[in-house]
């Protein structure tokens, strides 16, 4: 988890945490860009929670090999999904609050 974000509004570099199964962002009310995470094949869960200025999800999480669910909640401004769109079958994507999912690429395969 990473902590003490509120002041943050870029994170531009975690490619050397190559073991990081778990990103954590919350209440990081400034952030506006994650850059990419292609570099965080070990990364298995993606939760990104009060992130109320990010507009865009990071790039390469298609890429991800080990990732299995992203948990986005309270980001007002996050309206560019396009990293969605390429996930594996396997990924989940949902909103905690509601237990509805945003995205659950096993259920669209179905149809």
């Amino acid at each position: 988890m990473l902590l003490g974000l509120a002041s943050i509004q870029r994170i531009t570099s975690l490619s050397k945490l190559v073991k990081l199964k778990y990103l954590i962002l919350t209440d990081a009310s400034k952030l506006c860009v994650i850059e990419s995470l292609v570099d965080l094949q070990s990364l298995q869960h993606v939760t990104i929670i009060g992130c109320t200025s990010l507009e865009r999800l990071p790039a390469g999480l298609s890429g991800l090999e080990q990732l299995r669910s992203i948990e986005i909640q309270g980001c007002m401004k996050l309206t560019d999904l396009l990293a969605l769109w390429n996930l594996r079958s396997n990924v989940s994507v949902w909103q905690p609050n509601s237990d509805t999912y945003l995205y659950d690429s096993d259920l669209s395969s179905d149809s």
